[in-house]
């Protein structure tokens, strides 16, 4: 069971430890680009699950699809954070714009 799903469906739905299996999201070739962040500081989620993650749905997508995903650790950062509103956010902000649209820019530019 991945570790990031754990944290939130076990608050979401402490009753049901089912819930888990089912909201875990595989590494699959048929996921769309990703763009995780991930404070180095988190006590809940480690580090390392979030590489782990990212490296086996490069794995799962082969050669031809490798390279569109993005983990970027966040030095410093708890598990929760406020990006937005500070300098280090807008800085991961144009980078994930700038990873935006070398993933989606065959999309066009209509409004979403």
């Amino acid at each position: 069971v991945n570790p990031l799903a754990t944290q939130f469906m076990l608050f979401a739905r402490p009753d049901d430890p089912t819930v888990l299996e089912e909201a875990t999201v595989r590494p699959s070739p048929e996921l769309p680009p990703v763009f995780v962040i991930h404070g180095t500081r988190d006590a809940v989620v480690p580090v390392t699950a979030s590489e782990q993650w990212v490296a086996d749905l490069e794995a799962a997508r082969g050669a031809v699809q490798r390279g569109h995903d993005c983990l970027k650790l966040l030095h410093d950062l708890p598990h929760a954070f406020d990006l937005f509103l500070s300098s280090r956010g807008v800085r991961v902000l144009e980078d994930m714009l700038g990873w935006m649209q070398s993933n989606f820019s065959h999309c066009g530019t209509r409004a979403w």
